[in-house]
């Protein structure tokens, strides 16, 4: 299944200099990044669209060519002098492979430079910190890879319900997994490729960022089998002093309430986590909303309850930070047809404002924690140019 880019990715792409993570992008990884959302140009575009001298242009393009990520194809029509020369992208010169890890489930994606996802597969895989966990998750990913040269694959970014390290390779604690101090080595020891490890929110919030260039202030309100989220702050993730920004899921909602997996109550967690929602319906989420939508009046039951809830956490995020609250994770993508909802019950608390406009729905629907754990091993490729 591939993919489709957003329309004002493509449009805004060439403006855009600064990285996911603020830094900003040098000439090369510009030039490629914009060339990965073309099929076709010239020398002279790219000068334009970069603001570079046609020679520059024409350097950029060589160094591109040697790495094998563009190639001639042929020239464009005359205008009165020689036939200017066409040029094509190869994104498929290299790919990424992206794995949502879960208590229960993977979720991998295949995704080349311009990030397009190509393949994508999910398998129910119940994580244990065991060879055996590690040997099916290598097998996994080799089946997903079966048709990509092997070198051509750059590495696997892992998204893990948990606190990671600054240096992407630790997971200093997962309450959702039940573990501490998991190093990437330990995967890259049974998958044969170099791994870096991302927070499963800030990897939703990378993939919304992707998407839209415009994006530059929002938290991201990730509603799966655990509840997180991320702080996007001029499209730099803030990870707080201690790694833990964005716990919102672990922020009190019912003093005294019900247990919490993480062993407190109250928290937000065990009212909006997906699990109160398709534990109703056998497991699956899907058959809740195409139940609800159907009318069954003892989901739209549950339904109220649970945005009532939801709304309380929209609102709180809103009056702290006071940007877009975007809806991602398995909740996030059913959505769409329920936001009004939510968005009356958020405006009701509001203080200051008499609707809920900031409050969207994520753009990616299915896995955009394993896309955007892929995304920083492409940013980190293009700087390398």
């Amino acid at each position: 299944m591939c993919y489709s880019k957003t329309t004002n990715r493509r449009e805004a792409l060439r403006m855009e200099t600064v990285n996911l993570f603020g830094a900003q992008r040098g000439r090369a990884a510009q030039a490629a990044a914009w060339a990965m959302e073309k099929e076709r140009f010239s020398t002279q575009e790219m000068a334009n669209a970069l603001a570079v001298s046609t020679p520059t242009a024409i350097t950029l393009l060589r160094r591109l060519e040697g790495h094998g990520l563009v190639q001639p194809c042929g020239e464009f029509s005359s205008t009165g002098g020689r036939k200017p020369r066409a040029w094509s992208a190869c994104p498929g010169a290299r790919y990424v492979v992206g794995a949502d890890i879960t208590l229960r489930h993977v979720s991998l994606v295949a995704v080349d430079l311009s990030g397009q996802v190509t393949r994508t597969q999910t398998r129910t895989l119940a994580f244990t910190r065991t060879p055996a966990y590690f040997r099916a998750l290598a097998a996994f990913i080799s089946e997903l890879c079966a048709e990509l040269p092997r070198q051509s694959v750059l590495g696997v970014g892992l998204s893990i319900p948990g606190i990671i390290g600054s240096g992407q390779d630790l997971v200093l604690r997962s309450h959702a997994l039940s573990i501490q101090g998991l190093r990437a080595d330990e995967f890259e020891q049974y998958l044969g490729l170099p791994c870096r490890m991302i927070n499963d929110a800030n990897a939703g919030c990378l993939a919304e960022a992707w998407a839209d260039v415009s994006l530059r202030d929002a938290v991201y309100l990730s509603l799966s089998n655990s509840v997180g989220s991320a702080v996007l702050i001029g499209r730099r993730l803030y990870l707080g002093h201690n790694l833990r920004s964005g716990e919102v899921g672990h922020t009190t909602l019912v003093p005294g309430g019900r247990p919490c997996y993480c062993g407190k109550s109250g928290c937000v967690d065990a009212y909006c986590r997906a699990g109160l929602l398709h534990g109703h319906t056998g497991g699956s989420l899907k058959d809740f909303f195409l139940r609800l939508h159907t009318g069954d009046a003892a989901l739209r039951s549950v339904w109220d309850a649970y945005l009532d809830n939801v709304a309380v956490v929209v609102n709180n995020l809103r009056m702290m930070l006071d940007c877009d609250v975007i809806l991602g994770g398995y909740v996030g993508r059913y959505m769409d047809a329920e936001l009004a909802g939510l968005r009356r019950r958020a405006a009701f608390r509001n203080t200051f404002e008499p609707d809920a406009g900031y409050l969207k729905a994520c753009a990616y629907k299915k896995e955009a924690a394993a896309l955007g754990s892929a995304i920083p091993w492409i940013e980190e490729y293009l700087q390398t140019l």
